[in-house]
């Protein structure tokens, strides 16, 4: 009788792990195949989940940051477009500037005026916009929330958080007659009748009760500039050479020492707690 070493492969041994081997790599390769394209799909998923809000958030914050290089206020300011997000004042000044630029007409705009007065402070006039028109003395408010006041009230107030938090500020209809009084005796000479006062509030604000627009003052959210004003300037008051020179007999005013800026703002931090105190 002939014995059989098992321990020695033979062909039947090498078939069997032959065959062995190719299910296994099969079951592999098909395991795999249904695999791989899940693990695309989870990844492309993810990708989009991930890039999407990213590039909404991004693309835009590149076109206003391009937008701004770009702008009269950059230009005429030298701020950063940084420090202009930070700051709630500027931005709005900023993009006041931007749609009183969309107006037809000869125009130059100048921003943040220290115009001197006789007492020796200063009237800080944020836009003073140069029409062929006339010429348009700006103040800018970039508040949200709901805005309420009257002509008589020497403060109005802004109400945020659905009126848990209230904020006071200036009467800005008189604020604005203040900065026209200040300019129109800095230029005597200056027709007061070609001078409009603007009092402008940011497009996220809701005017619930504040005073109608008038000969005197026109008082508007940000986005109604160019529908309101614009059927407005076709008179033609001012020459393009007349504006040129306004310019730049004004220019002078928004580059002044910082000392000048110092004073006034501890001159506005005065009369704001001479008014509080009044008011409590």
């Amino acid at each position: 009788m002939i014995e059989i070493d098992e321990s020695v492969p033979t062909p039947i041994h090498h078939d069997l792990a032959d065959l062995n081997h190719a299910r296994l790599c099969h079951t592999k390769a098909v395991g795999t195949s249904m695999f791989e394209p899940f693990v695309w799909r989870l990844l492309a998923v993810l990708g989009l989940v991930i890039i999407l809000p990213f590039l909404w958030l991004v693309i835009p914050a590149i076109i206003r940051r391009k937008r701004y290089q770009a702008s009269t206020y950059r230009r005429l300011t030298g701020a950063s477009y940084g420090a202009v997000v930070r700051d709630r004042g500027r931005y709005g000044e900023y993009l006041t500037g931007q749609e009183l630029g969309r107006l037809p007409g000869h125009h130059r705009t100048l921003y943040n005026l220290y115009v001197p007065r006789a007492d020796g402070t200063t009237s800080e006039i944020d836009i003073v916009f140069l029409h062929s028109s006339g010429i348009y003395v700006v103040e800018s408010k970039n508040y949200s929330g709901h805005i309420y006041g009257s002509h008589n009230d020497r403060q109005w107030t802004v109400t945020l958080a659905g009126g848990r938090r209230k904020q006071r500020f200036f009467n800005p209809v008189h604020q604005n007659q203040g900065h026209i009084a200040a300019l129109t005796t800095y230029l005597p000479w200056l027709n007061r009748g070609i001078v409009h006062s603007l009092v402008v509030f940011s497009v996220r604000c809701t005017l619930a009760k504040v005073p109608s627009s008038n000969a005197a003052t026109t008082i508007l959210r940000r986005n109604h500039l160019v529908a309101v004003l614009g059927p407005r300037i076709n008179d033609i008051v001012l020459t393009n050479e007349q504006v040129a020179w306004l310019f730049n007999a004004l220019q002078p005013l928004t580059h002044v020492d910082p000392a000048v800026m110092t004073k006034h703002i501890a001159n506005v931090a005065i009369t704001r707690a001479a008014e509080n105190e009044h008011i409590g």
